[in-house]
């Protein structure tokens, strides 16, 4: 999807518009290192999450990072699946 759309579906998620969220798959959508850092960002208002799904997205250790220290904010998590 590319760096425009990555950060159009964090600013979305970012927005808490998506309260009831509960299953993300963002898979084959190549967002990039770069691209996911805000989305990861922007899921640590997500800990209802049960499923994040992101293979063959390329986010590189700074989104692994990123996704780390959301979900280290989550406290008690849902998720049962991280692919």
């Amino acid at each position: 999807v590319g760096l425009e759309c990555a950060q159009s579906i964090a600013f979305v998620l970012d927005e808490g518009r998506c309260q009831s969220l509960t299953y993300l798959n963002l898979d084959g959508c190549n967002l990039g290192e770069e691209g996911f850092v805000g989305i990861a960002t922007a899921l640590r208002a997500y800990p209802h999450l049960s499923l994040l799904s992101l293979e063959n997205d390329n986010i590189g250790l700074m989104g692994c990072i990123a996704l780390g220290d959301s979900m280290r904010g989550w406290g008690e998590s849902n998720l049962k699946t991280l692919d």
